[in-house]
């Protein structure tokens, strides 16, 4: 469960530092990120199962980093085995997004102070 819950962090991390670098640029980008959050829980399994979903909408659902987690949860809580893969994954995804979302971060940033609108915030 803890390990879980700590590759999910990385991985989620990654995906926050992304969105804060959306914001900077986009400003006023709240409903988008509320709505890209909503897709990730509806999609990842945290409302009814994958399986649910119209057969266009599963593939997607199958890769999204809250699908790993939410499964890799249930079963380390429920079946206490079986979420090894599910944490690997989200290990790997933290790993390499971590640094690209930095790197994005940097250039957001860099823009908005080029565009003299970092002090809007």
């Amino acid at each position: 469960f803890v390990v879980m819950l700590l590759v999910s962090a990385l991985a989620f991390g990654a995906l926050g530092i992304i969105l804060g670098g959306v914001m900077l640029i986009v400003k006023k980008g709240e409903a988008l990120i509320g709505l890209f959050t909503y897709a990730l829980g509806i999609l990842g399994g945290a409302v009814f199962p994958i399986s649910t979903l119209p057969s266009w909408l599963q593939p997607i659902a199958r890769i999204v980093p809250t699908r790993f987690a939410f499964e890799g949860l249930r079963h380390a809580i429920f079946l206490g085995d079986d979420w090894a893969m599910d944490a690997l994954i989200l290990l790997v995804m933290g790993i390499v997004g971590l640094p690209v979302a930095t790197y994005f971060f940097a250039r957001a940033v860099d823009h908005t102070r080029r565009a003299g609108t970092l002090t809007h915030y």
